[in-house]
């Protein structure tokens, strides 16, 4: 494999908020997108492999990791989310690429494609959600409930919250009730990845995810995604219970230009459980698209 060499930098955003971004490789853009609370780890199978080919580019969602949170709390938005993407691009000057979203970072890419439609050549949606997941493992009105008392909770112990926080996305036991719900195949998924992960949620700002998770809570935009006329390309895992493969067709159906695939022991992560798969697949679909 041929050595491909990182850049890293900052830029800064619509509103000042400093952000982090990585590009790695040359040749045509593909623009990856992590979930809420998530972190580039989520993406490192698939950045290795494409940036022997083309350039790869992700950035830090803000808030997280190590990105800036924004001076005005009012910023801490999926809006700003999807803003913060498309000054990624200008400042790369990116004018045309394909976007790859993985969970909530799905929805961060289709309300950039939006806001500039021109710069989308196409798209894959990995285990994409546009309402709540939530639903489908918990009733509406009891994650609400739970939510709102961590949110009072937190306003009046702040410091507690946060160990708790801390301790419970790290506990060995956390990991293993995250396997059982589909948030990744346990079997499958390399154990350095899992804790990678745990440790970096862990790292997340209490209160950016309690922002973004509301919002991630109360929005709807399954009505909009006929409106995202690219070619698309739907990856599901069916051992996912967070955003089940009945979504995943769901949502496959939903745009008018797509393809779908799945993988029988896939599950939340299936860019992580099955690597390989998952390239060769987004390898096949990138070669039928044209784009500068």
């Amino acid at each position: 494999m041929i050595p491909i060499n990182k850049h890293s930098g900052y830029f800064h955003s619509f509103d000042g908020t400093r952000i982090y971004y990585e590009t790695r490789g040359q040749g045509k853009p593909l623009v990856f997108v992590y979930g809420i609370a998530c972190l580039m780890n989520h993406w490192h199978p698939q950045l290795t492999y494409f940036s022997q080919h083309y350039q790869t580019i992700i950035c830090d969602f803000r808030g997280h990791h190590f990105s800036d949170i924004p001076e005005d709390k009012k910023n801490l938005s999926l809006d700003a989310l999807a803003q913060d993407l498309i000054c990624l691009c200008e400042h790369l000057n990116v004018s045309n690429a394909v976007f790859l979203g993985h969970s909530f970072g799905n929805e961060v890419m289709l309300q950039s494609y939006f806001k500039k439609p021109e710069l989308f050549a196409a798209a894959c949606f990995v285990s994409g959600f546009f309402n709540s997941p939530f639903a489908n493992i918990i009733p509406p009105s009891q994650t609400k409930e739970v939510f709102n008392y961590v949110k009072k909770l937190y306003n009046v112990a702040p410091s507690l919250v946060t160990m708790a926080w801390k301790f419970g996305v790290t506990n060995p036991l956390s990991v293993f009730l995250g396997g059982l719900t589909g948030g990744f195949n346990i079997e499958k998924t390399a154990r350095k990845d899992i804790e990678i992960y745990a440790q970096g949620v862990a790292n997340i700002d209490v209160r950016v995810f309690v922002t973004l998770f509301e919002e991630l809570m109360t929005h709807d935009s399954r009505d909009d995604l006929a409106r995202f006329l690219p070619p698309a390309l739907v990856i599901a895992g069916e051992r996912d219970a967070l955003t089940p493969v009945s979504t995943q067709h769901s949502i496959h159906n939903s745009f008018p230009n797509s393809e779908f695939y799945s993988l029988p022991e896939g599950s939340h992560c299936i860019q992580l459980d099955f690597p390989n798969e998952v390239n060769a697949r987004i390898e096949e679909f990138l070669k039928k698209i044209s784009y500068t």
